[in-house]
């Protein structure tokens, strides 16, 4: 092998080292240089929670990309985090679609369903994934089996602003349902038909309550045969929705299955449905959010903003100041001019010299879903007039970063 190609090859390494990609083992035999990937990234973790230490179990592909979703999953009564790694092959759904899976361990096997000990955790749990992975804060999934499915129930009355969407499995709060939850929140539920020992007939109860808090149409919609594309199915799914902010309720009862977690590949696969349900939610599915702003010669008297989903109509809309050239103008009104656009208009005409600075501050601009604009703060107009000087709106790289 020519000196060349040898430090061709110390080079490629050197790359797959910069991009931070882990190694499992470098060696050479006579003449050749091999590298093997450690493609997949499973350890047992420790975190402090308070004064306590707390373990899981992570999973995540190596080199997984930041902004990925992550999906919390939680063992039963008397069960370990491995116990739930192990029943719910919930692994091959994360490699699958690439989201960072967490299997946290309760301490002395229970969960608390009560305080915020354990929904601490789940906080702390979030912050070091966002920290290690840097995943979506805003696609956090929240499920548990058993005892663990009713601490997901419990925690949406803790947390519901940190997680999207819930899916408990064959659990439920045996008090009867809470549902103070601080939003509506979609759940999907799975459950053996045949189970005895946490009751199948005691989930309508539960969805009831929930279908209530959730403005949920209160008929469901029956799917029987249930999955549909499985020859074998025998399993049937009760749907309602859409309820407030765009919600759905899910129940399936999984026939034949008493107290354990289905993963039958010829009928309901229950981490596969989690998934399916719960990858459709954001907690920004419905918040508005600012995506540009211009004045034009068409009237240099308004300024067109344009939001990132449908806004609900207003005889006035405020929470706005404007500023030209830094100084405070006066703004007439505002009109709703589209879906998710609308119309600011001021005193004065715009000159293509002025410099426009949007704010946006806790106002009554709602979504159609009804959820607030986020709160922005002078943000550039985008001045189109004619004879107006150009600006840099971006800058980005180029996929080797040399550019």
């Amino acid at each position: 092998m020519t000196l060349n190609i040898v430090n061709q090859l110390k080079k490629t390494l050197f790359c797959f080292l910069q991009k931070g990609l882990k190694t499992k083992v470098v060696y050479s035999l006579p003449g050749i240089l091999f590298l093997t990937l450690n493609l997949n990234a499973q350890e047992i973790q420790t975190l402090k929670v308070g004064n306590t230490n707390r373990e899981m179990i992570v999973y995540a592909t190596t080199g997984i990309p930041n902004d990925r979703p992550l999906v919390i999953s939680m063992h039963g009564m008397n069960q370990t985090m491995t116990d739930q790694k192990n029943q719910t092959q919930f692994i091959t759904v994360a490699r699958n679609n690439n989201f960072v899976l967490v299997f946290p361990q309760a301490i002395g096997n229970q969960w608390q369903l009560g305080g915020t000990g354990d929904t601490d955790f789940i906080l702390v749990m979030i912050d070091d994934m966002h920290k290690k992975f840097g995943i979506d804060r805003n696609r956090v999934y929240l499920s548990g089996f058993s005892m663990g499915g009713m601490m997901t129930y419990y925690a949406a009355t803790k947390i519901a602003d940190k997680i999207a969407a819930y899916a408990p499995v064959s659990g439920f709060l045996m008090g009867g349902p809470d549902t103070n939850s601080s939003r509506p929140i979609p759940i999907i539920h799975i459950h053996g038909a045949d189970d005895t020992y946490v009751p199948y007939n005691r989930v309508q109860e539960c969805m009831d309550a929930w279908i209530k808090r959730n403005g949920c149409p209160t008929t469901a919609k029956i799917t029987n045969p249930y999955p549909t594309d499985k020859s074998n199915s025998k399993s049937i799914r009760f749907y309602w929705g859409l309820g407030k902010e765009g919600v759905e309720l899910v129940v399936i009862g999984v026939a034949s299955v008493g107290h354990w977690y289905s993963d039958n590949s010829n009928d309901v696969f229950t981490s596969q449905e989690i998934w399916n349900f719960c990858s459709k939610y954001s907690l920004k599915i419905g918040v508005p959010e600012f995506v540009s702003a211009t004045v034009s010669n068409n009237n240099p008297k308004q300024i067109k903003l344009t939001l990132s989903t449908s806004i609900a109509d207003s005889v006035t809309f405020n929470g706005f100041t404007l500023k030209i050239n830094n100084v405070p103008v006066i703004i007439n009104n505002i009109v709703l001019s589209d879906s998710n656009k609308l119309t600011i208009n001021v005193q004065e005409n715009i000159l293509n010299s002025d410099e426009i600075l949007l704010s946006y501050n806790n106002g009554n601009v709602w979504s159609t879903l009804n959820k607030q604009l986020t709160n922005f703060t002078d943000i550039p107009v985008d001045n189109l007039l004619f004879g107006s000087a150009p600006r840099i709106t971006a800058i980005t790289t180029n996929a080797n970063a040399d550019t």
